[in-house]
């Protein structure tokens, strides 16, 4: 899969705002051409009223969205490390919120560095408890 150099381009730039210095993490959400930028975000920390905390570029996009969530949208996660991108899937964590958001489609790199894009779902089991399902 291909990606489209000017939304590679702003996911690094995007992800070089972050304030953490071991992994600079972008979420775009993008149109279902993955051509047009709906909402940007970096993972970032924040000064709480007693201490400081970290929130995940994932979370801190959903905060900002304004836009009603439709099926269509994709989320789209960049990792920039020093050679380039790295691996960016998201930890479980987020990708319950990117569900629970009503989010179907993302697009993030695999550990052997091809784009990947998903189909995300809720999977119920039978003792009623919802795990995520990833469809691809």
């Amino acid at each position: 899969m291909t990606i489209n150099q000017n939304i590679l381009d702003m996911a690094r730039a995007e992800a070089k705002q972050s304030d953490l210095k071991r992994a600079k993490i972008s979420a775009l959400a993008l149109d279902k051409r993955m051509r047009n930028i709906i909402c940007k975000a970096h993972n970032a920390i924040f000064m709480g009223s007693k201490k400081k905390f970290s929130i995940h570029a994932e979370e801190y996009l959903l905060s900002k969205l304004r836009k009603p969530i439709d099926d269509s949208m994709i989320i789209f996660i960049y990792r920039a490390t020093a050679g380039g991108a790295g691996c960016s899937r998201p930890c479980n964590k987020c990708m319950k919120l990117l569900i629970i958001s009503g989010i179907k489609n993302i697009c993030y790199m695999d550990e052997d560095n091809n784009y990947t894009m998903e189909r995300i779902a809720w999977n119920f089991t039978y003792c009623g408890f919802q795990l995520p399902l990833s469809i691809t």
